[in-house]
């Protein structure tokens, strides 16, 4: 590794997404008004017509009064044709339209150095109690283990429904949760593979439970029967323009995130504890883009004592990539839409191709 490795005493702001999300109004379900809505997959556009018989194809309520809801009934999702040509979650040659193997990883201390997570085309990084936990989307690589694996979030639902049906890897969780789960996979926004249903996990003895849960990830994919092709979650080119940015920080459960750009690999190395970030064999935690989502967080309506980000609506984001920065915008207009990033020119904001993180930060 390169010098700029070493931790800088001021950090500056690096080149990633910073997501001002909105509330929840866009992800309420309305009882006494029905409604059909279509959106593109490769757009943020959407069409309604409104029908004294139709049902509403929003998702289930995030807001706080819904608090401990037994069950949950999501709209009926139909996959949409895989993307053409470049892997679609990192924009490089190759990856097919294989369907996105979605796994929820520990981020706690006694879980580091993870199995696996630099084998990631995409982590979204979420504030959970008091730490932060990874939903790693693998697609053109893949790992032969990944772990650990922990429990699902009822926020996570609202951004795998935009994966186009992948394959959920999770421990299990409360009956409130695994509801949700449960009956987003009924309504085939994606595919339950609970290691409560499925044998493709092992425990490691190298870490204390409930740490050590580790995945097949072959396994998985096998297991995935019924999962949609992989389509793009944002849109890629060339970044020309922007802010130079050497270093940033980022706030998270559980203490500070930092990233460095390492000209001479192209990339941004991750560092938490003063450290940087390594897997369980010691590689460095990297990633071509860092998208840095500051959203609001409300309490679950599984259970009040998580939080949801609020990933549907719009708000600000700043991009990190290739060393520099740009401000603008996100929209996310249903829970089934990819990202779409503006600039304040009024600009489409692009990613480099490569790996993104993307810090789910409280706004």
């Amino acid at each position: 590794m390169n010098r700029s490795l070493r931790r800088p005493t001021a950090p500056l702001l690096a080149l990633t997404f910073l997501v001002a999300c909105s509330g929840s109004s866009a992800v309420v379900v309305t009882t006494t008004t029905s409604s059909s809505t279509t959106s593109s997959s490769t757009t943020s556009s959407s069409s309604t017509t409104s029908s004294s018989t139709s049902t509403t194809t929003i998702a289930p309520t995030t807001t706080a009064a819904h608090v401990h809801i037994p069950s949950v009934s999501w709209p009926p999702y139909s996959p949409l044709p895989g993307a053409t040509g470049s892997a679609p979650l990192t924009g490089l040659a190759g990856g097919g339209d294989a369907p996105i193997v979605a796994v929820k990883i520990d981020n706690s201390q006694p879980a580091r150095g993870q199995w696996g997570l630099d084998g990631a085309d995409v982590v979204f990084e979420e504030n959970v109690e008091g730490v932060t936990r990874f939903i790693a989307l693998f697609q053109s690589r893949q790992p032969a283990e990944v772990g650990p694996v922990r429990s699902a979030r009822t926020g996570d639902l609202y951004l795998l429904s935009g994966m186009n049906r992948p394959i959920l890897a999770w421990s299990g969780g409360n009956a409130g949760v695994t509801a949700w789960v449960q009956g987003a996979a009924t309504a085939g926004r994606l595919v339950n593979l609970s290691a409560l249903r499925v044998h493709c996990y092992r425990r490691d003895a190298s870490k204390p439970k409930p740490h050590n849960l580790v995945l097949d990830l072959g396994c998985a994919r096998s297991q995935g029967a019924g999962a949609g092709a992989a389509r793009p979650l944002w849109e890629f080119g060339t970044v020309t323009s922007g802010t130079p940015t050497a270093a940033f920080d980022v706030w998270m459960n559980g203490g500070g995130v930092h990233w460095e750009w390492d000209a001479t690999n192209a990339y941004y190395v991750r560092w938490m504890g003063g450290a940087v970030h390594t897997t369980a064999g010691g590689v460095p935690l990297t990633a071509t883009n860092v998208v840095i989502v500051s959203c609001a967080h409300i309490p679950s309506p599984a259970d009040g004592r998580s939080l949801v980000p609020v990933t549907v609506g719009s708000g600000k984001v700043v991009i990190h990539s290739g060393g520099l920065a740009r401000t603008g915008t996100w929209v996310r207009t249903l829970d089934t839409d990819p990202w779409t990033f503006t600039g304040d020119d009024g600009s489409t904001l692009v990613l480099n191709p490569g790996t993104t993180y993307v810090e789910l930060a409280k706004g």
